[in-house]
């Protein structure tokens, strides 16, 4: 999803993408400089490493520059939390890449690793894609390699092996059946929120905007949609995007209404509701350059993401 949330408010109707007004439109996603040493582009003038080089010719790969040289520490664990961004699953899920090829940083969680990032002259394997570069990225703890893995151009896709597998070709289970293995069901909010109705989401969901409350409003959606906010808009150099601050755009936000759209059940995936909510919003001087006070509408899909997590929002559309 490439919206910056901007102008996901307009009254157009258009295909449903998850648009998280609240997330977007208030945090702006960038990297970290607290987290993440970015050695710039000069990087590119360096010669890369030989050993990568070889490695990515094994798999039908050609480095043809460096794009950046990072040094991170890994999170302490792949287990993630309710509300909390999704770095943690970023990395879960690029180990299960760098698994397929003989590699696994697990062992190194809580440590730090050097990465670097190539542009590759092959495309990402989606040849329907407009503009489907593909970035190499390997991973050492000292001087062992322990990952390595392809990195999609930002927004278009989560990323896929060396040797162009995806994800579930790799793991042999569907997204929902993987994540519930890395969310920490005895999470206060939760448990709180797997016993909810989903009107009850949608409700706790607007209620947090209007509180300024990222951390719940991020909860009340599937993390497989927070994952997308990963790579949106991203800077070349960067691996992934984090979550920091930016100008807020709402003053406030109010739920009038909302009925659900039982007519959409056929059309819908399966297990998925429909909602169709009516809201009032007021926008700071800031948002007012982008959406004017008043009632809008939102038509909201609802899924159970996994059986113990509970109804969680899936998408956000201004229309259905």
């Amino acid at each position: 999803m490439e919206d910056t949330g901007q102008s996901s408010l307009a009254r157009t109707r258009k295909p449903k993408v998850l648009v998280l007004v609240f997330l977007i439109s208030i945090f702006n996603l960038s990297i970290s400089a607290s987290r993440i040493e970015e050695k710039g582009y000069e990087a590119r003038e360096q010669a890369q490493n030989p050993e990568d080089e070889k490695l990515f010719k094994k798999y039908g790969w050609t480095i043809v520059g460096k794009i950046n040289s990072l040094e991170l520490i890994l999170p302490s664990t792949f287990i993630h939390e309710a509300g909390e961004y999704p770095i943690k699953l970023y990395w879960a899920y690029n180990n299960e890449l760098s698994k397929s090829i003989g590699l696994d940083f697990a062992p190194y969680l809580g440590e730090k690793v050097a990465v670097e990032k190539y542009a590759l002259s092959e495309p990402w394997p989606d040849s329907t894609r407009p503009d489907n570069k593909a970035y190499g990225v390997t991973m050492r703890a000292g001087l062992i390699l322990v990952g390595a893995y392809i990195h999609s151009f930002r927004g278009y896709s989560l990323d896929c092996s060396l040797e162009r597998k995806q994800f579930a070709e790799i793991t042999k289970k569907s997204w929902e059946e993987w994540i519930d293995s890395y969310i920490d069901y005895d999470n206060e909010i939760e448990k709180r929120l797997s016993t909810m109705r989903p009107e009850e989401i949608i409700s706790e969901y607007i209620k947090a905007s209007d509180r300024h409350d990222r951390t719940l409003a991020r909860a009340c959606v599937t993390r497989r949609h927070l994952m997308i906010f990963l790579q949106s808009n991203m800077g070349e150099t960067s691996l992934y995007n984090e979550d920091v601050p930016e100008a807020e755009t709402i003053k406030s936000i109010r739920l009038i209404s909302m009925d659900e759209l039982e007519y959409l059940a056929k059309s819908n995936p399966p297990g998925t509701l429909e909602y169709e909510v009516k809201y009032y919003c007021a926008f700071t001087e800031h948002g007012k350059m982008f959406s004017e006070d008043g009632i809008n509408y939102w038509f909201i899909q609802m899924k159970k993401e996994t059986s113990r997590g509970g109804w969680r929002i899936v998408a956000i559309g201004t229309g259905p």
